[in-house]
């Protein structure tokens, strides 16, 4: 199940699935084997530059399925942010994690950008994600 959010009313963290975190577990499971399999996945984590990669790709996949999970724009941290621009700039490997997440398209990304945080949005929408991810995982 899917929560709705439109621009006007924020994502209600109550009406979350009771299966959501079992399903998005297994959708970051699916996700590391398909990453796993990619001739490219050390050159991806060598390019995140930071000493615990492995990690970060864990906190991406786990983003990656909160946006599946729910319908609206969770907001990710900006480490989550740098390596997901990273993956897309493997378009072939974004769309086998996609896929292997069961996104019949590729995730939609939204990020704001410099200047771009109207009244505050940025940060509401980011502690929101918070409190959405420590429901979910």
């Amino acid at each position: 199940m899917k929560v709705a959010m439109s621009d006007a009313e924020v994502w209600d963290n109550s009406m979350i699935d009771a299966a959501a975190p079992m399903v998005a577990k297994e959708m970051v499971a699916s996700a590391h084997e398909a990453l796993d399999g990619e001739q490219n996945y050390e050159y991806f984590k060598a390019s995140l530059n930071t000493v615990d990669a492995d990690g970060l790709i864990e906190e991406l996949l786990r983003f990656l399925a909160l946006k599946v999970v729910i319908v609206g724009e969770p907001v990710p941290s900006p480490a989550v942010q740098d390596a997901w621009r990273k993956l897309m700039l493997a378009p072939g490997m974004y769309s086998n994690v996609c896929n292997a997440m069961g996104s019949q398209e590729m995730i939609s990304y939204h990020i704001f950008e410099e200047g771009e945080d109207e009244a505050g949005m940025r940060e509401d929408w980011y502690a929101l994600t918070l409190t959405t991810y420590a429901a979910v995982w």
